[in-house]
C-alpha cells in the first residue's frame, strides 16, 4: 500500500469514528436503561457530506424481526423499504432523526424506525416509554417505528455504530452509517 493510501484510510477510519456513536449497550448498564435525554448538542460533529454507502450483507439483513407496539413479531424486508436503525441515548442518531423529519417532504420514502440500545431485560412498555419521550422532545412525526429489545441482535445490525441505515440502491442493498447531511440521506432515500 503506497503511504498516502494508508493515511487516507486512517482518516476514513478516524472520520467514521467521529461520526457515529458505539454499539448496543453503549448507552445502557447491564441491568438499567438511562433515562432519555435531549443530546442534539452533545457530541456535536460536521455531518458527513459523501455519500459512501457500503455493501450490505444479505445474512445480516436479510430479514429484521422486530417487535411493534402492540407487542407481535414483525419480519422487515430493507431491500423493499430502508430502515434506520437509532437508539435513542445516541446524539447522531437524534440529529438524524430531526434532519429527516424536517425535510421529510423533500424524501420519497422515510425509513423505518428500528429503536434499540436498550439494557438487556427491557420490556416492550419501557422501551416504547423511552421512544415516546425521544418522540415527544425532539417534536418528530410521520415515523413508522419498531423495536428491537435484543443487544445481541442489535450489535449484528450495527456493527459500526449509531445510527445504521439499510437500504435497497440501484439493486443493491446497501448500509450507510454516521451522521450525515441532509444531501446524503436524500439520494440514499430518493434511490
Amino acid at each position: 500500500m503506497k503511504p498516502h493510501a494508508a493515511l487516507y484510510s486512517a482518516i476514513i477510519a478516524c472520520s467514521l469514528v467521529l461520526t457515529a456513536c458505539g454499539t448496543p449497550g453503549q448507552g445502557a448498564s447491564q441491568s438499567q436503561n438511562p433515562p432519555f435525554k435531549n443530546e442534539l448538542q452533545s457530541e456535536k460533529i460536521v455531518p458527513g457530506k459523501s455519500f459512501n454507502p457500503t455493501p450490505a450483507s444479505s445474512s445480516v439483513y436479510q430479514n429484521i424481526t422486530v417487535t411493534a407496539s402492540d407487542g407481535k413479531q414483525v419480519v422487515l424486508h430493507p431491500k423493499d423499504q430502508p430502515i434506520l436503525i437509532e437508539a435513542y441515548w445516541c446524539p447522531h442518531c437524534q440529529r438524524t432523526l430531526v434532519v429527516l423529519d424536517k425535510y421529510q417532504k423533500e424524501l420519497k420514502q422515510l425509513p423505518i424506525v428500528v429503536s434499540t440500545g436498550f439494557a438487556q431485560g427491557t420490556s416492550l412498555a419501557d422501551a416504547i416509554k423511552i421512544s415516546n419521550q425521544e418522540r415527544q422532545a425532539l417534536h418528530l412525526q410521520n415515523y413508522k417505528e419498531y423495536y428491537l429489545l435484543n443487544p445481541v441482535t442489535a450489535k449484528q445490525l450495527v456493527p459500526q455504530g449509531f445510527p445504521t441505515m439499510v437500504f435497497p440502491y440501484q439493486g443493491q442493498l446497501m448500509t450507510l452509517m454516521g451522521e450525515h447531511d441532509i444531501s446524503v440521506w436524500k439520494k440514499a432515500l430518493n434511490g
